[in-house]
């Protein structure tokens, strides 16, 4: 898979998982064949990658197409960028559209979902704070200026994401307390204490939606109170949210949580628990995170994908999309189990 490489050749960049497999790829003996979804997140992605498997293309420097940080790359530097690597590279594009007629059909719903007046109040009053300390910090300022020459936003765009994540979490679990993947402490600690907070402000208003399309996927009928109708189904579902706490939210906070599994991380543990979500019809929901479960596992068992989240980007969409939208396996006597003729993806977003 390609992007187990993706950041081994960026000094200072790397993660360790990465640059383990950039020391198994140095030291094979034949030429290298990456497969999988080469820009799973950004350009840098394919950056990192080429460096450690075609470490020619760039002669080991990848200085000027990099901004000041080396983390992100120079907009204005993306088309060089791109024929440099043509030259020693070769692409191939494997798409759909050839077994296409294999896949169950993909039916998109969004669901809106207000928040209390209490959380709405608290939310505002944090993004006010937000938008005054980015006016005044000379960080932000000076990532503006840095854009403004690479005729770009990414630095800005940097700065917000770490920021806003905070803003992410509370929106699906204002009660969270533990920092975020970004190192933010996120909103939840400040929350409790105000007078004014009562205890249903601190469960998220995406918990009710969830167990409403819970209801109406395995029972049939409305989701809610709304006009969106379901047809009953045997299959399973999956939950999807890119920060942990907000599994651990629906896990705490749903009426479905006895026939719900948690799954945190790889290893013994987390192969057991998908399958024990594969095989034990008791379980009929796994909650999970985006990058947790976003590779490796054949999940045909689900034919519904609930995402509390906007996910930050294709390659994460892509692939956690694709753990269920996989052709149908018959069993042993050439029969399918569960009734996958459209695979639901429903978006639970607040307004």
């Amino acid at each position: 898979e390609s992007h187990k490489v993706k950041y081994a050749g960026i000094k200072g960049v790397a993660s360790a998982v990465s640059r383990a497999y950039g020391a198994l790829v140095t030291y094979a003996e034949k030429q290298v064949l990456a497969s999988g979804t080469i820009v799973h997140n950004t350009s840098l992605d394919a950056l990192g990658q080429i460096m450690k498997t075609s470490p020619t293309t760039f002669n080991g420097d990848i200085s000027e197409y990099t901004d000041s940080s080396g983390k992100l790359l120079k907009s204005s530097k993306l088309e060089e960028f791109t024929k440099q690597i043509a030259k020693r590279n070769t692409f191939y594009n494997v798409s759909d559209k050839r077994w296409a007629f294999l896949l169950p059909k993909i039916n998109e719903i969004q669901h809106a979902v207000n928040m209390t007046p209490n959380q709405q109040r608290f939310y505002n009053e944090k993004l006010r704070e937000l938008v005054l300390m980015l006016e005044e910090s000379e960080e932000f300022k000076n990532a503006k200026k840095k854009d403004a020459e690479e005729g770009g936003s990414s630095q800005q765009e940097f700065l917000l994401n770490q920021d806003l994540s905070g803003f992410e979490i509370f929106l699906g679990a204002p009660d969270a307390t533990e920092r975020s993947l970004a190192g933010r402490d996120p909103f939840g600690a400040e929350f409790r204490t105000l007078s004014t907070t009562k205890p249903s402000d601190l469960i998220s208003p995406k918990v009710q939606k969830v167990d409403e399309i819970i209801e109406a996927h395995f029972n049939g009928g409305f989701v809610g109170d709304s006009e969106i109708e379901y047809t009953k189904s045997n299959a399973k579902i999956i939950i999807f949210a890119y920060n942990v706490a907000i599994p651990k939210h629906i896990m705490e906070h749903s009426r479905f949580k006895k026939i719900m599994l948690h799954y945190e991380a790889d290893g013994e543990k987390g192969l057991e628990i998908i399958e024990k979500f594969k095989t034990d019809d008791r379980y009929k929901v796994l909650v999970a995170g985006e990058k947790t479960l976003s590779e490796g596992h054949n999940l045909q068992v689900a034919s519904r994908i609930i995402r509390l989240q906007t996910i930050w980007t294709p390659g994460d969409f892509d692939q956690t999309l694709r753990r269920v939208l996989r052709p149908d396996v018959p069993d042993a006597n050439g029969k399918l189990k569960y009734n996958r003729k459209t695979i639901d993806l429903d978006w639970i977003i607040c307004e």
